[in-house]
């Protein structure tokens, strides 16, 4: 009978890998290719579109992308227009979540981390990270949310991964780049 469990155990365990989760390249436009997992499901609301994903129940992958464009002069209204975004996520969310943004880089565009952490049970995830970057006039929002774990997984992390901008038709790498 224990052995059954500790099988079960261990079989659910490894169904929630990243290796075992079947991701699928999609090329979002002319400067983005995202690896997001094959059942990732394409959404479009007013003034937006993306994909989302489910994996077990557990962890939620997203990307949004917005219709209208974000103008961005120079370095500094670049880094303005994204504080201005995370500073709204942060409030949004402030009385079930902690806050934090933090300047970074993936697939080699510079960005935001906002990581918002539950502050009590009564929040629906325990952690959210949201990546926020503007390419070329575009706002993008990469999501990754996990229901019961803080720290980034690796399903997550091959998400964030997974994330390739042609750095060369971004204009926005122009100014980021000189800064």
């Amino acid at each position: 009978m224990k052995l059954i469990l500790l099988t079960a155990f261990l079989t659910l365990q490894l169904s929630a890998s990243a290796e075992d989760t079947t991701w699928v390249r999609k090329h979002i436009n002319d400067v983005l290719t995202l690896e997001l997992p094959e059942k990732a499901e394409p959404m479009q609301e007013e003034g937006k579109k993306g994909y989302l994903s489910n994996i077990n129940n557990e962890i939620f992958l997203g990307i949004s992308y917005a219709d209208t464009v974000v103008p961005t002069k120079n370095f500094a209204d670049f880094k303005f227009r994204l504080k201005q975004f995370g500073d709204g996520v942060v409030n949004r969310f402030s009385e079930q979540f902690e806050g934090t943004l933090l300047d970074t880089t993936v697939a080699r565009t510079k960005g935001i981390l906002i990581t918002l952490t539950s502050k009590g049970n009564d929040a629906f995830a325990r952690r959210v990270f949201y990546y926020v970057t503007i390419a070329n006039g575009v706002l993008y929002s990469f999501i990754a949310t996990n229901l019961t774990n803080v720290k980034l997984s690796k399903i997550e992390s091959r998400f964030l991964d997974g994330i390739k901008f042609d750095i060369d038709k971004v204009k926005e790498a122009r100014y980021v780049s000189s800064s």
